[in-house]
């Protein structure tokens, strides 16, 4: 394996996605290539390329990837944006192999991203939230409540991290809470629950959310 040659391919712009996705899923010290290159590497072509094969691993074959939950969890506390973001979208998806429990025993520092300094950062974590709850039902109860207590509590716009989520980007979360709701509904036991929030934000700041809200009540009805 030359792994200046593979850097340099696969840092391009117009590298080729589907085909290293698939020779990662086939090799396995590729794939541990990868890993370590999304983790380590300190140019944003690599580490994000990486990232995108490794998320798109996790999506076809997560049981290829769930040997790496460690590292990756690490992730969550990375000074790095955009490596917080990757852990939250590839830990979700290992969820659906994790025969260890590993996201019960990490799931309130998943769900502290919800009041990340970055604001998309909180936006991907309610969005991957969908999937652990459909993986990992015991812990959608948990993950439900806890995004609607800080999205309905006034005081995480002045949060202990100084970063003071507005109103309207308070709102723009609910609507993408209420959409991540939606993909586990059927499922879940306290219905009311979801449907008062629903309804709690037919009037919200954010025009999209009133129109997600609103297409989630009828959804339900």
């Amino acid at each position: 394996m030359n792994k200046e040659k593979l850097l340099e391919e696969i840092s391009d712009p117009n590298f080729d996605l589907q085909y290293y996705t698939a020779a990662a899923e086939k090799d396995k010290d590729f794939r541990d290539f990868i890993v370590d290159e999304m983790l380590n590497h300190k140019q944003i072509m690599v580490y994000y390329h990486c990232y995108y094969i490794a998320e798109a691993v996790s999506e076809s074959s997560p049981e290829l990837m769930y040997e790496y939950w460690d590292g990756i969890e690490k992730l969550l506390k990375h000074k790095n944006s955009y490596h917080r973001n990757f852990a939250l979208s590839i830990l979700a998806r290992l969820s659906k192999v994790d025969a260890d429990n590993k996201m019960n025993n990490c799931i309130d520092d998943y769900l502290s991203l919800l009041d990340d300094v970055k604001f998309m950062t909180a936006n991907d974590c309610i969005q991957n939230c969908a999937l652990i709850a459909v993986y990992k039902p015991e812990l959608s109860e948990k993950i439900v409540q806890t995004i609607i207590d800080y999205i309905d509590c006034i005081d995480c716009i002045v949060s202990e991290k100084g970063t003071g989520r507005n109103e309207r980007q308070l709102s723009f979360l609910a609507g993408s809470a209420i959409e991540s709701f939606g993909s586990f509904y059927e499922n879940y036991e306290n219905k009311k629950q979801m449907i008062e929030f629903a309804e709690s934000n037919l009037n919200g700041d954010s025009p999209k959310t009133r129109k997600i809200a609103k297409a989630f009540l009828k959804s339900v009805e």
